[in-house]
């Protein structure tokens, strides 16, 4: 549900943008940002990476 005025939810599609998940057009988006994603390497953040390895390293002291 949405507060917003019928002429803005159709100024919005008209323009071509997203502005609600439950649309076809959002799911057809976070598909394929996530189908892009799954083909790409996975890189820890370096500060993750950084705690990860001063905990490990503190166990094995």
């Amino acid at each position: 549900m949405s507060d917003w005025l019928p002429e803005e939810r159709d100024a919005v599609e008209a323009a071509g943008l997203i502005a609600f998940k439950e649309t076809a057009r959002w799911k057809g988006a976070f598909s394929d940002v996530k189908r892009l994603l799954d083909d790409r390497e996975h890189m820890p953040r370096g500060s993750k990476e950084k705690r990860r390895l001063a905990a490990y390293s503190k166990q094995n002291r």
